[in-house]
């Protein structure tokens, strides 16, 4: 367990990813403690580290108000012509040992994101650059058990 992704030093733009884990109770969001959240990403060339360092990787327990927050730097586009993906993070989220939730998050300030937008747009996330230089992203995750997707 830890907050910070960047296990070897990557250079450039440094992110806050601060996620809030709810829990929807006859119609009232409660905090979720102890909630098991991933966040990955690939370094700044693309890839995906797959060794025993889990650079890129960090997992961090949800604290008592439902909150994670991850530091990480801004992940690159990465591909080419047709195939170039968009600056993204993914994010598993698990309840209780069981994952609920696998996903990406994007960056609304991504270029790729403006041309050729995402099909789902409420995983788009506003960036905000804090006084210290910083970048932020914030997602509020919401689980409702009782919720059944349709067929």
């Amino acid at each position: 367990e830890r907050a910070n992704t960047d296990v070897l030093g990557i250079d450039g733009q440094r992110m806050v990813v601060d996620l809030r884990v709810y829990e929807l109770v006859d119609g009232v969001c409660t905090p979720v403690e102890g909630a098991h959240v991933d966040l990955w990403h690939c370094d700044d060339e693309g890839v995906y580290d797959m060794s025993d360092t889990h650079h890129c990787r960090a997992r961090l327990p949800s604290a008592a108000d439902g909150t994670a927050c991850f530091f990480a730097p801004r992940p690159p586009n990465y591909g080419t012509g047709p195939d170039m993906l968009y600056q993204h993070f993914h994010l598993h989220v698990h309840l209780d040992g069981l994952r609920v939730l696998t996903t990406q998050i994007f960056f609304e300030d991504d270029p790729l994101v403006t041309e050729r937008p995402p099909l789902d747009p409420n995983l788009v996330l506003p960036v905000e650059t804090l006084a210290s230089g910083l970048q932020r992203v914030s997602l509020d995750l919401i689980f409702d058990r009782n919720y059944l997707p349709p067929p």
